[in-house]
């Protein structure tokens, strides 16, 4: 597997463009001050939940690209924005990206530039951000699509089935996809979604009682050794929301940002067992279990035997991560 190690993170709040290069996050000082941002725009729109992006930046600054680069929207561009996105394009893709934009144009009322699908009865007109062109010129040169035939894979053919998605509506589906691990840590969710690249972090206030709590176990297993089994224990859980990184499509990218978030937030500091209990709880799926020692040592910064307690930790909570549900 390709894992960077030393990858770069930076995010985004809420209010800032999709245009705006990212914040470096290098330090737990930084992810703080961030969140507490985060927190005074929440008090400020009375509660109303608040996105900040953790999204990998490559070393010249520019941000990687995301997987759901195609999603539709029906935010119509302004003059400005055609420009700025002209902008965006190297000189020997203008061409092409200002023909296909010119054909995309649409004559419905509300529409600015549509993909028309002519199979459908009656024919559905799907909008286009700059984005989506963007990505599709790019295509066009790259030889994987032409003016009449749109890219096909994911990054276009995401929800492309379903007209006027709101990029609202398509963020908050963020966090009910599988999940690559769950960790539980105070009221912070952390996001990777199993259709991007990028990690989102949701900061939900709940008002969550001491006293709330339900019960989980696990079923002995002989063949663990008695350091082990002690983590079999019964213990009492808040029911507070998760921190939690999602499988994504394109695995080794997911795993780099996970890497790169935990020099930020030491997420090995949480697995001792017993200490862990019930304040921190953290699952991992098969693919993370079958991790080798040498990987959690070498990208996760934890001597040997942490890393060999890790893994048969992760190999043991690999059945309750894979249902999972109530996050």
């Amino acid at each position: 597997m390709d894992v960077l190690p030393d990858v770069m993170i930076g995010y985004k709040l809420p209010t800032e463009g999709i245009r705006r290069a990212p914040h470096p996050l290098q330090s737990a000082g930084e992810l703080q001050v961030a969140m507490e941002t985060l927190k005074g725009m929440i008090r400020r729109s009375r509660g109303a939940k608040k996105i900040l992006q953790i999204m990998t930046v490559e070393s010249d600054g520019v941000t990687q690209p995301s997987v759901t680069t195609g999603r539709i929207t029906t935010h119509l561009a302004s003059r400005k924005e055609v420009l700025d996105g002209l902008e965006s394009v190297p000189e020997e893709k203008r061409s092409t990206f200002a023909e296909l934009w010119t054909k995309l144009g649409c004559v419905v009322p509300g529409h600015n530039k549509c993909v028309i699908d002519n199979k459908a009865q009656p024919a559905v007109h799907k909008p286009v951000s700059i984005q989506d062109v963007s990505y599709w010129a790019n295509q066009i040169t790259q030889g994987r699509a032409t003016l009449t035939v749109p890219p096909n894979d994911i990054r276009w053919d995401h929800e492309k089935s379903v007209p006027h998605v709101s990029s609202a509506s398509a963020g908050s589906s963020a966090t009910k996809v599988q999940p690559l691990f769950t960790v539980r840590q105070g009221t912070s969710v952390i996001s990777i979604p199993s259709d991007s690249s990028t990690a989102t972090l949701l900061l939900e206030q709940h008002d969550v009682k001491p006293s709330l709590k339900r019960p989980y176990s696990f079923s002995p297993d002989p063949s663990m050794s008695a350091g082990h089994s002690r983590s079999k224990c019964r213990f009492d859980e808040p029911t507070r929301p998760h921190l939690v990184v999602c499988e994504g499509v394109h695995y080794p990218t997911v795993t780099n940002v996970l890497v790169a978030l935990n020099k930020v937030f030491p997420l090995h500091s949480y697995l001792t067992y017993d200490d862990m209990m019930p304040q921190h709880q953290i699952y991992y799926a098969p693919d993370v279990a079958t991790m080798s020692v040498d990987w959690y040592v070498e990208n996760m910064g934890m001597g040997r035997s942490s890393a060999v307690h890790l893994r048969d930790y992760a190999a043991l909570m690999t059945a309750r991560v894979c249902h999972e549900t109530n996050y």
